[in-house]
């Protein structure tokens, strides 16, 4: 018995790498099986790899496939195939003539999880071409499905929103969520905030126009002559200019490089205000305007620079969530 123990080992530590190599093949041909959509082929090899190793880390994550894929076996495996066809596929590939034809396949899809899933995924997809209305039909059939679990009603009721948000904007977005009792969801956060950021828009470029206006009232004719080109910009409001442009930038140039260019865009924007506002009050002091005139200029000059810099981070994308 004692000299057969060291061939049982011998068998059994050359056997392992075998049964390694084995499982290792049969799960990368089981994951070729689902890229392809062919899910019965990929259950089969799952199957059998779970049956040659089934104590390995790859025997775990087969029963985990597995149990994934057989959740959703109805129809034969006919309707995962074509879901997974199309979910595999990269997204400029997911064109306007695949996503109809794969709709129409859907309609005869029956209930379960593949079904529901597809609508799902028609949803994300067609708004990804921006068709927000078919997107919406495709949520609304999802949200249609009798058996659906309360996460996917959210996460239906979410994607129905989004895509009402495209076509009717973000305050009927916002909207729909608040009627589903869905506000403390981030998408309702979010549509909300650009619900908002729309209005402001408008506050901000009407203070730019307003400050451009009350330059060109207070100057009217005198804005242009010599003595007041002078008097705007003389050594010491160049300097201020100067300031202004080349500190914003500078401090974010060198702290973050990735807004460089949004704040370049303030600075240079901030000393063409600084400018007007400089010629325009020159002008009023030409004409011996009332100091209520220039000191509107003035608090237009401050109202414009913040209005600047708003749309400049706004449009950047880097617009902190102080509006939730």
């Amino acid at each position: 018995m004692t000299r057969r123990l060291p061939i049982a080992l011998a068998l059994l530590f050359a056997a392992t790498p075998a049964r390694a190599d084995e499982a290792a093949d049969l799960s990368r041909e089981a994951a070729a099986a689902e890229r392809r959509g062919e899910p019965a082929v990929a259950v089969e090899r799952y199957r059998a790899l779970v049956a040659a190793d089934p104590t390995s880390r790859l025997a775990g994550r087969a029963r985990r496939r597995l149990e994934w894929l057989e959740a959703r076996a109805e129809g034969d495996y006919r309707p995962l195939s074509r879901y997974l066809a199309l979910r595999e596929r990269p997204p400029a590939e997911r064109t306007r003539e695949r996503l109809a034809a794969f709709e129409a396949e859907v309609r005869s899809f029956p209930e379960g999880r593949v079904a529901r899933e597809s609508w799902a995924l028609l949803g994300e997809a067609w708004l990804a071409l921006d068709e927000p209305a078919r997107a919406e039909a495709a949520f609304l059939a999802w949200l249609d499905r009798p058996d659906l679990e309360s996460s996917e009603r959210v996460s239906a009721q979410t994607g129905l929103a989004r895509a009402r948000a495209a076509r009717a904007g973000p305050a009927a977005g916002a909207e729909l969520l608040r009627a589903a009792g869905l506000e403390a969801t981030s998408t309702h956060a979010t549509l909300t905030r650009e619900a908002r950021r729309g209005p402001l828009r408008v506050a901000a470029a009407s203070f730019l126009a307003l400050f451009l206006g009350a330059v060109l009232f207070v100057g009217r004719r005198a804005l242009l002559t010599r003595d007041v080109l002078a008097r705007a910009f003389s050594l010491g409001r160049l300097a201020a200019a100067a300031h202004v442009l080349v500190v914003p930038w500078a401090l974010a140039s060198h702290y973050d490089h990735d807004v460089g260019d949004t704040f370049a865009l303030v600075a240079a924007g901030g000393a063409a205000i600084l400018a007007l506002a400089s010629l325009g009050g020159a002008a009023a002091s030409a004409r011996e305007a009332p100091r209520t005139q220039r000191a509107a200029v003035a608090g237009l000059a401050v109202l414009a620079y913040g209005a600047l810099g708003w749309l400049a981070l706004d449009h950047a994308g880097q617009l902190f969530s102080f509006l939730a």
